[in-house]
This record gives C-alpha cells, structure tokens and sequence, in this order.
C-alpha cells in the first residue's frame, strides 16, 4: 500500500530543517555555559544571638517563641530549628510556588512584634532567604595569592587594586576573599573587677545592645514592585553609634561606671578560616562568581589576564586554584572526542554493512540536524549548557541514531514509514523511565536537569527528524533501494546464516519451560533480603528464631541463599574496588586538633611552630599548612623525587612524633610514612545510639536519664553521653559541662538568697569573645567583649573561689554545691515542633548481644511511654532512604512501558514477553558491577533505570513486524517470527551498537567509585545482555509451538 502523497515537497521539507538547525547552530553560542547546574531552594533562615545564655535558655526564651509563630506564616512547610551557647538559628522551608518575597514580608513583621519580648541580650534577628526563583551566582575562579606579608596586608592589596577592577567586568557578579581578614575592637576587661563590682560581661553586652537599638526588618518589598523590590529596611535608634568613653555607661549598686573604668580597647587582625601556608608563605583565596546566564568560558580568560597585569610588580604570587572555564572545556574535549571516536568506528561499519556512501552521510546530516535543533529548543526553554547536559546529549546521541538507523533501513527496503509507530513507542519507553525524577529529592531534581532535559528534547525531536528529514532526504540524495542484484545475493546469504538461529529457536522452544527456570535461578531469588529474625509479636516466631541462630539454622539459610540467590546476591554484597593504581609519592600528613581541656586558641601558634620546623628540613618540596577552624589544622608535607626514598621523610616524621608527645595539649596524628603515629587524648567513639522523641524537653531529658540508667546497669556498657547526634566523634564537638549540684535545698533558704543570683559572678571567669552592636571611635569595625589572659584554676580553686553577687553577698561554691562533669550536648535540636536526643553509648561485646540489649531496652520503654514519645535505634530514626522506594519507582516505570507495549502491539502477551527483556537486561548489569567491583550505588541503579527504557526497543521492533505478518500468511507462526527477526536484525546490531557507543565516554578513564563510570559499565553491561536476549531467548516467552521431530 503506497503513501499519501506529502503536502510538503521533499526539497522544501529539507530546506526548513536545514533552517532550522542553522538556527541552533547560530544560538548555542548564545547559550550560558557552567561547570555545575545552579540550585536554588525555597527557603529561608532566620538567625540571632544571645550573649551569656546558654543552648537550653535559648531554647525557652528565643527559638521555641519564635518557632511557634513562624509556623503561622502562610506556605510554611517546615520548620527546624538550633540552639546554641550565644546563639540559634530557625530554618524554614515552604511549599513549592509560595510567594517568597510575602513570607519574608511576614516574617520581618512577626519579628518586630517578638523582638521586645526577647532577652535584652538578645540581638535582632536577621533574615536570610533564597528562592529556587533567584538568579544564583556560579563560581569562576579560585586564585590563591601568595606573600610573605601578613593575611591582612594581603586583603588590603587585593581590596584596593584587584577587587575593584573585577567587579567592573561585565558578567562577574560578585568577588570575595577567604579567609576575610578585617580588623576587630577588642574591649578588654579584667574579670577580677568586674566581679567586685557585680558586673557580668552579659550585663555589659546588654547595656550595649540598649545604648544602640538597630534592627534589620528584612526585604519586606516597599518598592515600586510589591514582589520584586530588594531594598532592605533598617529601624535605627535616634542615638549617635559612638558611646563616649567618659560618659556613664552602667550604674550598680547606685554607684556609676564609664567604659574607661572598665575596658581598655585595642584594634586586633581579624583573620577568618581557614587559613593557609604553602611553604610557610600566607596565602589568601580570591573567589570569583558569575550570574547563573553568563558563559564563563568567554569571562575566565578576561578576568586571568587583569588579575596578571594588576599584581604584576607587587610581591606576590598567585595560581589558579580552580578554573571553571578550564573543567567545562576539558569536559567538552573530553566528550567531543571520545564521542567522535565511537562516532567514526560506527561510521564505519554502517559502511561496512551497507557499502553506499549516501546511507552513510544520511545519517551523519540526520544526527548532525538533529543536535543542532536540540540546542535550538534549549535557548527557547532556557536551559544552559552544564555536565549534566553534556552526559545527557552523549547518552540520548546513541538513541537518536538508533532510530534513524531503523527507518532509513525500512524506508530504503519497503518504501513505507509503518515502523514508525514502533519508533515512537521505544522512545517513549525511555522517556517514562524518567518519571523517577519525579519521586526524588527536590535538590536532586535541580541538579539532574540538565541531564532530563537533554534527553527529552534530543529524543522528541530525533521524532519529526525521523519521519520527515531522513525520507525527504533519501529522496533527494537518490538513495537506490537496499534490494538489488548485489545486494540481493548478500540477502540470501545473510538470511542463510540467519536460518541457523532458528535451531537455536527451535531448542528453547523445546526446553521453554526449563529455559525460563534457568533465568530466574540465574537472575536469583533475593532470599538473603529476608531479616535474620521474625518479628516477635508472632507466638510462632520464638522457635523459628532459635533454630535461624542455631549453627545448624545459620548452615542451611547460607547454603539456600547461596544457591537460589544467583547474580543479585553477588551485586550486592559486591565492595567497590578501593586498590590505587600505580605508585602514590611519599608524603606526611599531620592532623591536629585541640584536646579537652586545651584552649583553642593554641591551635595556631602550634600548627606555625610545625610548619617553621618542616621548613628547616632540606628535601621538602611542598608543605601546606591549613588551619580549618579554631579547633582542627593539618598540615600536608610533600618531599622531592631525589629525597623520597632516603631517610629524610622518616627522621622527619619521629621528630615530629617526639615533639607531639612532648606537647601535649593537642590532638596529633601522622601517617605516610611507616606506622601511624597517634597520642590521641580521647577515648574511643560510641558504636550505638538510642533516640527518644518527644514535643517536651524536660521529659524527653528525662526519659533519656531513665535510659542511661537501664544502660548503666549493663558491665559492659561504657561511655554514655546524651547528644542530638549520633556517635559523635570524641573531639570538641562531644563536649563535656561541669554541672554545679546543689547539696540541699535548705542550705539557700538559710542563707536567704537566690542561687541563681550567683550566676552573674560566675559568668566573669569566661573566656569566651562577646560580640557587642555598638560602633567603638566612629569607625565601621566589628566590636567583641574580651577577657584579659585568666587564671587556669583546679576544681578545688573553683569551688573555694568568693564569688560575690549584686547584693554584696560574698560566698564560696563549696558552701552550696559540688561539682561533676558530664558530657553533654551544646546544641538544642528540634523539628516539626519534636525534640529528639541521642543516647549514645560504647558496648563491648559481640554485635548480637549488643542488639539484643538494644531492643530489650526499647521493648521495657515503650510499654510505659506516653502518647507522643517514642524511642528507638539509630537505624530506624529520621527519613531514613531505603532502596524500597526507588525499586518501587522502578517498578512503576515497568507497568507504564507494559501499558504502552500493549497498546502498540494490541497484545499482552506480546508486551509480556517485552517486559521480559528488562530483567535480562538486570543480569547484564549485575554481572558487569561483580566483575568492575561495582557497589550497588546510585550510578549502577540510574542504569537499571536507564536499561528499562532502552532494553525492550529490539523487541518491540521485531514483535511489531511480526505482528504486522501474522495476519498476512498462512505460514506458521515460528516461520513468520524467523522473518521478523532477520527483516530486524541488521537494525538491531546497528542500534545496538550505538547505543553502546553513547555510554562508552562514560566508561574511558573512569574508576570503581565514579558515578558516571559505575553508569556505563552497568549500563554496556545490561545493553550486551538484552541484545543477546533478545536474539537468542525472545521466542521463550511467546505461544510459539514446534513439533520434537
């Protein structure tokens, strides 16, 4: 049956897609390029600090008020918020299409209702928010500058020259230094006299934030556009910032205080983390960022070249750190090239196959006007080129071929575009399996953009390329049909060698039954999921779980996992291969970090007389020193060739132990060379936690002491602490309080005064730095509460030590108290109004009994819990994600195929035997991650996901044809189905090796732990086993029927 006649000449269908691609050519130079997608979330903070209170006051007063009525806003979804000693912080995340700019207009209006009811100490909250509307900035740069002078001196230079001139870039958004060094005031006071006078360095913070009320309300949108206007809106106080120094500032006991009689002000380097030596020299890092539509290929040479010429006579030095420009085009090469390898070797064999020029400049013009119009449809739809992007163009480039190969081959043979509808059907497939990206997190969703959307728009246009560009195409470039004398007799022998399949058939046709048992033992029965124990509420499950952890229970439930588990058991219980390939240079690496009980401000004094004495040794190539934060540094050494294999990293690395050990206020740890070398201060990590949830701090306190008694009671249960994390690690993040006990309680009503009176005098042995808002001698520069250097007292001093209060009561601790340390927790957890505590705790013994202890003791609590308190493991606590949800997503893609499969073949059992495809895709997948030491991880589940789509389109092409057959001929159906497949064949070999050359860049100089290359091994892995399936097993799952003889 011949075509319509088409409406459009072929000439004239030609010429618009010539246009039309000429047109994305023209606009992909327009389109913004980025090393990373931009993320935005939908979201907002809200941040404040307290001076002098602690994590629990905090709480009460400031975050649990302020978290009950944010909760009213309008849009909120969710609200989670943290207490700290001297600070907290609310972070609020709304529902998707909420008006931003209202809520924040909200927001600043419900603060300023809360704020005078707030401790006086009490800073005004501040508002932070990002909307996934926002324009957000991507990096450009990162360049280290190097110099012998101070960080400080560096940041000037780079302020005053450097900064500006970038900045007057066009494209460059915003330009920043790490770490900012500033100055700061330091107002210094002697804890001693404040003590005398009954002074606290809270009451002092207080009076500042009194002396100068200033508010920051937020954005709350006063301009022209309610929505859109960012002018910030501050409420200021009518009192001039500077606070005279001979004034009187602070009257107690009704005698009066300045500030000169009290604080001695010094200016003092304000250097932020982390900070950096290279060779003993400063460094400083110049971030550099761009707006999310800008090209940073284009902008990164332009900015390198004013950088250089700006800091060309100074002394300093500088390197690039991170160069996007540098990834995204090495990115770009990278896929250009491997694609264009794998582009030619098919190339070539569709010459090879075919031996007509025409048919292979079809279809480089068709993919190359397939492309070109895909850039086109992204600048419409806004999209920028990304890596996410590029993976998605190399991945859907195999896909579009494929198509293009199946119907220029049934076009060329029967003049006809009937296999179209097939065409569009294998593409659907594979775009309903990117309904996942609908069940994942909101975060991932953003970041894989890209990568959908390349794959969406590649494979919907490749559609009308397909069926309009690739025939009118063929008619223009005089294409001679596939079937003439030559080609005929390569038909007869190819369908000759073919015929042999059909032997092939005919066996599995014989042995169907046996054929299909064998793939689900091969595939494997996941028995080795089940739980190594019966839920207990069963009166059945005692004695079925005493013979499970018998010897003889555990011999036999190995031995049938082992034997029905098949290939899915070795996925996943496969480890990734961690082994480094070729010879690391020899290196130290020395970690630091402050032990309890050490102040933290030693941390760097004692990393700088590390790195004076690495300098000093001869052979060091590279010794970088990176001071993270006030509590950890590490230093990495790094040696020259001639020097790697003598004794000199070795006498280095005892020195520097002897030194460590000498030390002793600080955490070290060395390793690279020999043993590893550790005076570690602490004790070992808890390996369990409990947790308990419940909407009331104190009981849930409480009930977590109940706990920690019950684990007491265990000899061998060591190290309980309560936290709101989960086995912290035992550095300065697990902190200890000394808690102050009180004898009896008649001892203060005798004495005839408030204990907690007392806490104004012990709050002046702090140490701690109080930012104060106030601005010292007119200058725009932040100012901080300080002590002089204190006195390091034992506990007996603590307790014997007169602490005199308000009143001019004089008392000793020791009168009314003891002390005890326990560790505990600085920070107040609490989300969707529900607090929740961590009980963790050491357990010694054999993983069984430390469960069984586990769940004896969560079995007890929970008969005596009250309504809304619950207690339970570490492993059930939270949003833990399970691979349940994402087999189900699986799952669900399966049932849309089969739907579309069905429709299309107007059968079930045709698009049963589809489906069956997909599983022995899954082997293909299981046996290359075994083989690759591929852990069962994102990378290799996206390419079961990806195979879902992909796998069944070879038998969707021949089931269509052999649909189209049968009602045709009276031949018999095993007959009809062998010509099917070899009408097919050839097609499917192409496709099939296009599409293995799609995933192939992914696989080239990739490694076991690289998402991408765990992708492509699985996803080559699955393509050869479903192309294997489906020429030698598809008949088992079809109603075909042979006779034995």
């Amino acid at each position: 049956m011949n075509e319509k006649k088409p409406v459009i000449s072929a000439y004239s269908m030609v010429i618009i897609f010539v246009v039309l691609a000429l047109s994305g050519g023209i606009l992909l130079t327009r389109l913004p390029v980025s090393f990373n997608p931009t993320v935005g979330t939908n979201a907002a903070g809200i941040s404040f600090s307290c001076a002098g209170m602690s994590a629990r006051q905090i709480e009460s007063e400031v975050t649990a008020v302020m978290e009950s009525a944010v909760m009213g806003v309008e849009g909120v979804k969710e609200v989670k918020s943290n207490s700290y000693n001297g600070f907290g912080s609310l972070q609020i995340s709304f529902e998707e299409g909420c008006p931003i700019f209202r809520a924040r207009t909200e927001l600043a209006q419900i603060i300023r209702q809360l704020y005078p009811a707030l401790p006086k100490t009490c800073s005004y909250p501040i508002i932070h928010i990002q909307s996934e509307d926002d324009t957000n900035d991507q990096s450009l740069l990162v360049i280290t500058v190097c110099s012998k002078q101070p960080v400080a001196g560096i940041c000037r230079l780079l302020k005053a020259t450097v900064i500006p001139a970038l900045t007057g870039i066009k494209g460059i958004s915003r330009v920043n230094i790490s770490p900012e060094s500033n100055l700061k005031w330091k107002l210094y006071y002697r804890p001693e006299q404040l003590q005398s006078a009954g002074i606290s360095p809270a009451i002092l913070a207080s009076r500042f934030q009194e002396h100068r009320f200033a508010a920051d309300l937020g954005y709350p949108g006063m301009g022209d556009n309610w929505d859109t206007s960012t002018a910030p809106v501050k409420l200021t106080s009518a009192e001039n910032d500077t606070i005279p120094a001979t004034s009187p500032f602070i009257t107690v006991n009704q005698r009066q205080y300045v500030l000169s009689q009290l604080l001695t002000p010094v200016l003092a380097a304000n250097d932020g983390y982390p900070r950096t030596k290279i060779n003993g020299v400063n460094t400083i890092d110049l971030n550099i960022s761009v707006g999310a539509a800008e090209n940073v290929i284009t902008i990164a040479p332009i900015a390198i070249a004013t950088i250089q010429s700006l800091l060309k006579n100074q002394e300093v030095t500088f390197f690039q750190k991170f160069n996007a420009a540098t990834q995204i085009s090495q990115e770009i090469k990278m896929v250009l090239i491997r694609t264009l390898i794998s582009l030619i070797g098919l190339f070539i064999f569709i010459w090879l196959i075919y031996r007509n020029y025409a048919y292979l400049w079809l279809t480089i013009l068709s993919l190359l006007v397939n492309i070109l119009i895909s850039f086109a449809c992204s600048y419409m739809l806004g999209i920028g080129i990304d890596t996410w992007m590029l993976a998605g163009i190399a991945i859907s480039m195999g896909l579009t071929i494929d198509g293009f190969i199946v119907v220029t081959d049934h076009v060329m043979r029967f003049r006809n575009k009937k296999v179209f509808t097939a065409l569009v059907v294998a593409h659907l497939t594979t775009m309903c399996t990117l309904v996942i990206m609908f069940f994942l997190d909101k975060s991932l969703q953003l970041t894989m953009k890209g990568f959908v959307w390349a794959v969406l728009i590649n494979l919907l246009v490749s559609l009308p390329v397909a069926y309009y560009f690739v025939p009118s195409l063929l008619q223009l470039m005089s294409v001679p049909t596939i079937i003439n004398k030559r080609s005929f007799r390569q038909r007869r022998r190819f369908w000759r060698q073919t015929n042999r399949l059909g032997v092939i058939h005919s066996f599995i046709l014989l042995h169907k039954k046996k054929v299909i048992v064998g793939l689900i033992w091969l595939f494997g029965i996941p028995l080795f999921l089940l739980p190594a124990n019966i839920d207990q509420k069963y009166s059945w499950s005692r004695p079925v779980n005493k013979y499970l952890n018998s010897d003889n229970g555990r011999t036999v439930r190995k031995g049938v996992e082992t034997t029905l588990g098949g290939v899915f058991r070795l996925f996943m219980q496969t480890s990734a291969n961690n082994k480094s390939e070729g010879k690391d240079r020899t290196g130290l690496n020395i970690s630091m970090s402050v032990a309890p009980g050490a102040k933290s401000r030693f941390i760097t004094s004692v990393a700088n007389q590390v790195d004076s004495i690495i300098n000093t040794v001869a052979g060091i190539d590279t010794c970088i020193s990176v001071i993270h934060d006030a509590e950890n540094a590490n230093i990495f050494v790094s040696f020259k060739p001639a020097y790697e294999e003598s004794d000199v990293p070795l006498q280095l690395k005892e020195g520097l132990q002897e030194w460590a050990q000498n030390t002793g206020l600080l955490n070290f740890e060395i390793s690279g060379v020999g043993r590893t070398f550790s005076n570690n201060l602490t004790e070992d990590n808890t390996n369990y936690s409990l947790v308990v949830t419940g909407y009331n701090l104190d009981k849930v306190i409480a009930i977590s002491e109940e706990v920690k008694t019950m684990l007491k009671a265990n000899s061998r249960v060591r190290r309980i602490y309560t936290s709101t994390n989960s086995r912290v690690s035992n550095d300065r993040n697990a902190e200890f309080t000394y808690v102050f006990r009180l004898k009896s309680a008649t001892r203060l009503q005798v004495r005839q005064f408030d204990f907690f009176r007392a806490t104004t005098g012990i709050a002046t042995l702090s140490a701690d730095e109080i930012p104060v808002a106030c601005s010292w001698d007119g200058s725009d520069v932040p100012v901080y509460l300080s002590p002089f250097s204190l006195k390091e007292r034992s506990e007996w001093e603590l307790l014997h030590q007169p602490v005199s209060l308000d009143s001019g009561v004089i008392f000793k601790l020791h009168d009314l108290a003891t002390i005890e340390k326990e560790g505990n927790s600085i920070e107040i957890s609490r989300k969707a109004q529900e607090y929740s505590l961590f009980i963790n705790y050491s357990f010694f013994g054999e993983m069984d009994a430390g469960k069984f202890l586990e769940d004896n003791i969560i079995d007890q609590m929970e008969e005596k819990l009250p309504v809304g308190y619950k207690i339970t493991d570490e492993r059930n606590y939270g949003e833990v994600v399970t691979t349940v949800p994402m087999y189900l997503i699986l799952l669900i893609a399966v049932v849309l195929i089969f739907i579309l499969c069905s429709v299309l073949l107007n059968s079930l059992l045709y698009a049963w035997a589809v489906i069956w495809m997909m599983p022995l895709s899954f082997i293909g997948v299981f046996v290359a991650a075994v083989v690759f030491h591929i852990r069962p991880d994102s990378g290799s589940f996206a390419a079961m996901v990806f195979l879902a789509g992909i796998a069944v389109n070879w038998a969707l092409y021949i089931l269509n044809d052999y649909s189209q057959l049968v009602p045709n001929t009276q031949r018999s159906a095993v007959s009809i189905y062998l010509r099917a497949f070899q009408r097919k064949l050839i097609p499917i070999i192409l496709s099939a090796i296009s599409a293995i050359i799609s995933v192939l860049p992914f696989v080239i100089g990739g490694d076991g732990n690289d998402f991408w290359f765990a992708f492509g091994v699985c996803t080559l892995g699955g393509l050869l086993a479903s192309v294997i399936g489906t020429i030698l097993l598809l008949p088992a799952f079809l109603r075909l029927q042979i006779k034995k003889d």
